[in-house]
């Protein structure tokens, strides 16, 4: 015998499965988008692109022809890490930058008044910047946190070039590590008038910055060592960022480049996501700043990694 459902049963059904599927809808948010406040998701994602570029010239400053027609205005607002020189009036001022979480930095050497590092929240006048600029879901998009727990310190070139060659491409590295001990060079003061920062007068233009036991904030562009077929972004890169010379054949090692900051603030212990590492970094205290070598160790630190994009705003 065959049953008949009425049909005001089928009608309450159908409208009871419409509901349901109505109310999942409303439940599960669309990809990115929570139910409730219908705005995008911050999300963590692993070594996000971000857009790269250099400005002014390298070459001018480490061959010491720097003059006041090289400065330009450089405002870093759109960036999220760079490092280069800059200065705060004139050319002879000109030292070291380093621009992380928002806040810039400049180094310089008065005659006088010996070493003045200054936090500027404005444009400035600079030779020559690597900067790492904010891609358009900055804000919504955050590189995971790399972390480091070492028994033994470890060279901080071994760190960034596991780093690269894990990325398989040239990488910019916002990092914060304590490191037993911590060594770079700083400029005093513009080499100006052929006076080149590797010859007999070159301790009248820089200085070496060491400590022991220090937190170090820092930003550094890293060209992976091996790679089969380097991309023509990574060869860019390292062309115009190291002064390497890509016909020389690929390097050993990979390519590193960093300024870093002494700051009064070690890594903290709990794990930190991007958010709260930027956010520490934005009220540490920074003592100096430096060209920081590779030699350095790190003994624990977190370290922020993109892929960086040169190719976006150039027309090769």
């Amino acid at each position: 015998m065959v049953h008949r459902v009425p049909a005001w049963l089928l009608c309450a059904l159908w409208l009871g499965l419409a509901i349901i599927a109505v109310a999942q809808e409303a439940a599960a948010p669309a990809e990115g988008i929570p139910a409730v406040t219908a705005k995008p998701l911050q999300t963590e994602v692993d070594r996000p692109v971000a857009p790269y570029t250099v400005l002014g010239s390298m070459a001018r400053v480490n061959g010491g022809h720097v003059s006041p027609w090289d400065l330009f205005t450089l405002d870093t607002s759109s960036w999220i890490a760079g490092l280069g020189a800059g200065t705060l009036a004139k050319d002879t001022g000109v030292g070291e930058t380093l621009t992380l979480a928002g806040r810039t930095f400049i180094r310089s050497t008065d005659p006088k008044t010996g070493v003045k590092l200054v936090e500027v929240n404005k444009a400035y006048p600079g030779v020559y910047a690597l900067a790492m600029l904010k891609p358009a879901d900055y804000g919504r998009v955050f590189p995971r946190a790399y972390r480091v727990e070492n028994a033994e310190p470890v060279l901080l070139h071994s760190v960034l070039e596991n780093l690269a060659n894990d990325a398989g491409v040239a990488i910019g590295v916002v990092g914060w590590a304590d490191m037993p001990e911590a060594e770079g060079i700083a400029l005093k003061r513009a080499p100006i008038h052929d006076k080149s920062l590797t010859g007999s007068e070159k301790d009248a233009y820089l200085e070496t910055v060491r400590a022991k036991d220090a937190h170090v904030a820092f930003f550094a562009v890293v060209v992976p060592a091996v790679l089969p077929r380097p991309s023509l972004n990574s060869m860019l890169i390292a062309r115009h960022s190291m002064e390497y010379d890509t016909a020389q054949g690929q390097p050993a090692a990979a390519l590193v480049h960093a300024h870093g900051a002494l700051v009064d603030r070690g890594v903290p212990a709990d794990y930190l996501t991007a958010p709260l590492i930027m956010d520490g970094l934005r009220t540490v205290g920074v003592k100096d700043i430096c060209h920081l070598y590779g030699f350095s160790t790190v003994k624990r630190g977190v370290f922020l990694v993109y892929r960086l994009d040169y190719l976006q705003e150039k027309a090769y």
